[in-house]
């Protein structure tokens, strides 16, 4: 008989999912498959190098979610997409390899959950970040003390590389990359709160 006919909810086919072997699963067990992959994901590290220095963190801490919706969907999808003639087509045609499938692995993270580690490896490794100005106090003036550019992640670049490995099941390094960067205040700004003060 045919696996669509035979097996009712399970998966057909070579399903593979991250590597993990879904077929002749049922709905139930493939979503407790995937979630248990979810968590194995969450607990491996992503490693950061920021200038030499090495941060890590951990996937669960931006917020990391393996879409195990959609990958099921997929998995399910396998031969039983089409009419009964493509499918027993698909069955004809898979009779070796009963229709090998490797589902790509989907899911989301928290950049603005990113963004704040940023700014504080950028604290902790970056010797010459951007000066936004200030005010001071030197012999009884108050004097404004000019802004100046520096060096900072380029946050934005950062985002892409996460995107491009988190998925991964081995991920690498990410070096971090940086650049010079303006400061957020201009000198007329930084005039104005030192004319405000005095």
């Amino acid at each position: 008989a045919l696996d669509r006919a035979s097996n009712g909810g399970e998966i057909l086919g070579g399903v593979t999912v991250g590597g993990i072997e879904l077929s002749g699963l049922s709905e139930r067990q493939a979503r407790r498959a995937l979630q248990q992959l979810e968590a194995e994901m969450r607990r491996r590290p992503l490693v950061f190098d920021v200038l030499g220095s090495e941060f890590r963190l951990l996937p669960s801490e931006i917020g990391f979610d393996l879409d195990e919706e959609t990958m099921l969907a997929a998995a399910l999808r396998n031969g039983r997409e089409g009419g009964l003639g493509s499918q027993f087509r698909w069955w004809a045609g898979h009779l070796g390899n009963r229709g090998n499938l490797a589902v790509e692995l989907a899911g989301s993270w928290d950049r603005e959950a990113l963004r704040g580690y940023l700014e504080d490896w950028e604290s902790a490794a970056i010797a010459d970040p951007p000066f936004d100005g200030g005010v001071a106090v030197q012999d009884g003036r108050v004097v404004a003390l000019a802004p100046e550019p520096g060096t900072g992640i380029d946050q934005e670049a950062v985002f892409t590389l996460v995107d491009e490995v988190i998925l991964d099941l081995a991920p690498p390094e990410i070096t971090v990359p940086t650049s010079v960067q303006s400061p957020a205040l201009t000198e007329v700004q930084v005039a104005q709160a030192a004319d405000r003060a005095e």
